[in-house]
């Protein structure tokens, strides 16, 4: 029986969403020009920065990683994702709002980027959220009410 539990756990692997999603990250981004690149021969449990926890992406941390471009908006589909960390990159374009939209999300940084413009009301949908870093982008406007 242990046997069987071994084997199961090998080829166990995250959703086509998910996946999906974590491709979409990193053509977005201009992946190839990473400093520490994902290897799409290996699993995604042994990509850089991505942290899987039975089977669910949990966990992506890209700091300082040489990301360039925008976050797109599959991100919303890491359903599992608790947090985010694109801290010290050169990413661009309106905050990913997309993020908020995951229940789990508990901890999002993108400090240190190049974000413009306002804040979204749709902050209010991460009932979860716990730590929210934006230093150093170039938001404007004000803070929203829901904050």
């Amino acid at each position: 029986m242990i046997i069987l539990l071994m084997s199961s756990s090998i080829f166990a692997s995250v959703s086509r969403n998910e996946k999906n999603a974590l491709l979409d990250l990193y053509t977005a981004t201009n992946g190839d020009n990473w400093i520490k690149k994902w290897d799409f021969n290996q699993p995604i449990s042994t990509w850089y920065g991505v942290t899987v926890v039975d089977d669910k992406i949990v966990s992506i941390n890209l700091s300082s990683n040489n990301l360039v471009g925008s976050i797109p908006s599959s991100i919303q589909d890491l359903k599992y994702l608790e947090s985010f960390n694109v801290f010290k990159n050169n990413l661009k374009g309106h905050f990913p709002s997309e993020l908020f939209k995951i229940q789990t999300i508990k901890h999002i940084n993108i400090s240190f980027n190049m974000f413009t413009g306002n804040l979204p009301e749709s902050i209010s949908l991460a009932s979860g959220l716990v730590s929210l870093e934006l230093f150093m982008n170039q938001f404007s406007g004000s803070l929203p009410n829901n904050i």
